[in-house]
């Protein structure tokens, strides 16, 4: 006999970060549920009970019990198990005794057992996940979340998801570490305002409900449900606004398949709708749009026979955008860094070097915009049509290196637009190769946003400590983080693509330790005089340094000419002056503006920077590290 009852059902989410598969906890799950109710930092926050362990009996009747009067999941995190969470009904009966014998009342409980993964934002992410799940298919009338007063997180993660806090009680049971328990609820009512979709009447209008595309295949019969509850298909003036964007000359529906629905159901010709300037990933609904085309949905007309129980409409529409691959494109330029849709323009400047680039930009982009163009420098001298672009259109600058240290100086700005442009624009790095430039625009989000994360707010002004396995172990002091922009959201903004790096200045004299470089020494340039081009390692380059300034250079043939140049130079020339973080996923290719970008690795800047005047900047990768 089966000590947990299982059940059938699956929900998908995520973080941006992780992906997020809750899966129906099951007697298979025991060994994990052993491991984490014996581990006495994972029970001071998640047991009341002044506990360091719970015994195989007790992990069988917690669960026994809770599986019984509700769902209880597996939390698995990219394909890992992390943690438990359940949607079960309300057990307490001073809770109970607050609503009426009828009212559904239910209970979230979690734990996150795997202890890597605390602070990741994952507890937000599922308990979001089960509140979806409740309202929409078990159709709930009031959620509660119970904490502790000590545990701050815990209550943070419930009022992200719209909980509010209810009442304070003193424990059952006196206990060292909880002096009061700590009761958060979310009504049907309040979840159901929480997702309404409002905008001043000044920025809707109205189109006909066959001129809207949908980019969704089913609709969630609780959403439906749900939805009524608001819905007055006399008065126009209480609807939520559809939000749209433009893509291939149509009408884009981003969101309110469901209301859309419910408007054809009641009988309206048209819809109030509202231009979406949310950033989304356009590239994703593309395939969205492919999808619908494929299932003959044109309009809301051909969603009503595709209403489905949430329970299906979680495995036959979230799965399926749970693994939605999206192959790379150039157009990722425009339709994810750069926020536009078709209502935008965009302008190419180029060059010969780079105009067969710029044209694959060019050809890939012009789906997801109004107009795109190209201007060739080496053509022309007349780009002014660059200054007759809107705030919201978008100017990319894509010329190779030649360009930018001698032919087109002038038009070369890196982190600032040409003056007198006010568009948005996008620098893409000069020396950026076709099959670098396509792996690194189309590195998953949660690579570049994890290593932001991860590495955008070290310590300033402290030392900290980069270690590798090839054998890195150095201690500097930080300051002066920046991270270089890689996305225009706002109108007139700037980036440089593909995303670059999380940069650090360093304290002079702070640096202590050695570098082993196992990547790539970046080109030697004495002002723009080419010196060496260095390039890939075929041997590991040791740097030691003492006092902020590399002493020696041991290492194979690279290590030895390294040496050799840089003791022709002033000693300013082997001062640590940088940290940096690539974001990019790309294959190492020994151009230091490549392999300084790759997700996995970090750089060192030597030379010019953080007040040191030097006439050279080298750079040198490290990949396998960790800052402390």
């Amino acid at each position: 006999m089966s000590i947990i009852n299982t059940h059938d059902i699956t929900l998908y989410g995520g973080t941006g970060e992780y992906d997020i598969i809750l899966r129906p906890l099951c007697d298979d799950h025991l060994p994990l549920l052993y491991k984490w109710n014996t581990d006495p930092d994972v029970l001071y926050w998640s047991d009341g009970d002044d506990v360091q362990a719970h015994d195989a009996d007790t992990v069988h009747n917690i669960y026994g019990k809770s599986s019984q009067t509700g769902f209880c999941f597996i939390v698995e995190v990219s394909g890992s198990p992390v943690g438990e969470c359940w949607l079960c009904k309300m057990n307490l009966k001073r809770i109970l005794e607050l609503h009426p014998d009828t009212t559904d009342v239910r209970r979230i409980d979690m734990v996150i057992g795997e202890k890597a993964y605390w602070n990741k934002g994952i507890g937000t992410a599922l308990v979001r996940m089960l509140v979806d799940y409740a309202y929409n298919s078990e159709y709930v009338d009031v959620l509660y979340g119970m904490t502790f007063d000590f545990n701050e997180r815990s209550r943070r993660v419930f009022e992200k998801c719209g909980f509010q806090f209810v009442m304070r009680e003193a424990p059952a049971e006196t206990s060292a570490k909880v002096r009061e328990e700590v009761f958060l609820r979310l009504t049907r009512a309040e979840y159901i305002g929480c997702r309404r979709f409002t905008v001043p009447p000044e920025k809707t209008f109205e189109l006909l409900l066959t001129d809207i595309q949908p980019s969704q295949l089913w609709i969630s019969e609780g959403k439906l449900w749900l939805a009524r509850d608001w819905f007055n298909p006399a008065d126009k003036a209480t609807f939520d606004p559809i939000p749209v964007k433009l893509y291939k000359d149509r009408y884009l529906m981003t969101d309110g398949h469901t209301r859309a629905v419910l408007a054809k159901q009641a009988g309206w010709e048209t819809v109030p709708v509202a231009w979406d300037d949310d950033p989304f990933d356009m590239l994703a609904y593309s395939l969205d749009v492919e999808w619908c085309d494929e299932a003959g949905i044109y309009s809301a007309a051909d969603l009503s026979g595709r209403i489905v129980s949430h329970k299906d409409y979680e495995t036959l529409w979230r799965k399926r955008c749970h693994y939605l691959e999206i192959p790379p494109s150039y157009a990722a330029i425009v339709a994810r860094y750069g926020g536009l849709d078709g209502r935008r323009n965009v302008i190419i400047l180029t060059d010969n070097t780079m105009l067969e680039a710029a044209q694959l930009i060019q050809s890939e982009s012009a789906l997801f915009v109004k107009k795109i163009d190209i201007i060739n420098l080496d053509d022309t001298d007349d780009y002014s049509t660059i200054y007759t672009l809107a705030p919201d259109d978008l100017l990319i600058l894509h010329v190779g290196i030649e360009s930018w240290t001698d032919k087109h100086r002038k038009m070369a700005h890196a982190f600032d637009k040409p003056e007198g442009v006010v568009a948005k624009y996008i620098c893409i790095r000069p020396t950026v190769t076709p099959r670098a430039l396509l792996e690194g625009l189309n590195t998953p989000y949660e690579v570049t946003d994890g290593m932001i994360k991860r590495y955008g707010n070290l310590p300033t002004d402290k030392p900290v400590r980069v270690t590798s396995k090839p054998g890195s172990d150095i201690t500097l002091t930080t300051y002066e983080p920046w991270t270089i922009p890689y996305t225009t959201y706002a109108p007139g903004a700037n980036a440089y693509l593909p995303p670059a790096e999380v940069s650090y200045s360093v304290r002079p004299g702070s640096a202590n330790g050695v570098i082993v470089v196992n990547v790539t020494v970046g080109e030697l340039r004495v002002h723009a005089d080419l010196i060496d081009p260095f390039g890939l390692v075929d041997e590991p380059v040791v740097l030691r340094v003492e006092n902020g300034e590399i002493i020696d250079i041991t290492g194979g043939i690279m290590a030895q000419k390294l040496k050799t140049e840089l003791w022709k130079l002033p000693d300013s020339c082997r001062k640590i002056v940088e940290l940096g973080i690539g974001l990019s996923r790309m294959t190492s290719s020994g151009i230091i503006g490549i392999d300084e970008s790759i997700a996995g690795t970090c750089h060192f800047g030597v030379g010019r920077g953080s007040g040191n005047n030097a006439p050279i900047h080298l750079d040198v990768v490290v990949s396998e590290f960790s800052i402390n």
